[in-house]
């Protein structure tokens, strides 16, 4: 008998920066460990989230047209989307700054650019976290 494929924890990387998007995904997608889906148009975001149920979501605070608080407003006030983890990314802050504040809107805040060591640590750290929730079983 085959074992049955272990379901992969789902990634919804959300950034206008096409070539940032593509670069994340290629860095978690190496691994193995996770589905990776990527967005590049804020104001899709939400229903692009409904439809691929992330376990967690990178979502880039200054998105072109689109707000990313206001799109995190909208993923939290959702009654099946609002449980996931956002990770705010941002390339307002240094890295200084992400660090000593390290939080926008109570979400973890990665400022650009990253390396790819933070990208899987962070995501393993908050997937981790998410299983332990109670408010997500």
């Amino acid at each position: 008998m085959l074992p049955l494929p272990l379901k992969l924890p789902r990634i919804l990387l959300v950034d206008d920066e096409i070539h940032l998007t593509n670069l994340w995904r290629l860095i978690l997608e190496i691994t193995g460990r996770y589905t990776v889906h990527e967005e590049n148009r804020g104001e899709r975001a939400v229903q692009t989230a409904r439809n691929f149920r992330p376990d967690l979501i990178f979502l880039d605070r200054d998105l072109a047209g689109t707000d990313g608080g206001e799109v995190a407003t909208e993923l939290r006030a959702d009654p099946d989307l609002g449980s996931i983890p956002i990770i705010f990314v941002t390339g307002s802050l240094t890295t200084h700054e992400a660090a000593l504040h390290g939080v926008l809107g109570g979400s973890p805040t990665l400022a650009k650019p990253f390396g790819a060591e933070v990208l899987t640590r962070l995501t393993d750290i908050m997937l981790r976290r998410r299983r332990r929730d109670p408010r997500t079983k």
